[in-house]
């Protein structure tokens, strides 16, 4: 428990974490599921097989995808706010310079 605190390691926060990643892989494997089987299941209401499966797969992807890369960007932006190679803190202080 001691070398944990020294090191600065919360064990719940590694769990949480792992969790929360864990289910964005599972949001993007459902949700490509489901457009795929509204796919299929307009492909047999239509007869344009594999048209509506392809094309709503590839929607569902793009669309986790962009998911997934706003969540990082957002993320990234919290760990990065006031560290020095920021653009925000490096304008900071050439306001305090000038």
């Amino acid at each position: 428990m001691q070398f944990r605190r020294v090191l600065g390691v919360d064990k719940f926060n590694v769990e949480r974490r792992r969790d929360s990643n864990t289910s964005h892989g599972v949001e993007l494997a459902v949700t490509v599921l489901l457009f795929v089987l509204l796919g299929l299941f307009l492909d047999s209401l239509l007869g344009t097989r594999p048209w509506c499966t392809v094309g709503l797969a590839v929607f569902g992807f793009v669309g986790g995808a962009l998911t997934a890369w706003t969540r990082y960007q957002a993320q990234m932006d919290k760990l990065d706010e006031g560290k020095p190679w920021t653009r925000k803190a490096a304008r900071a202080t050439q306001q305090k310079a000038a």
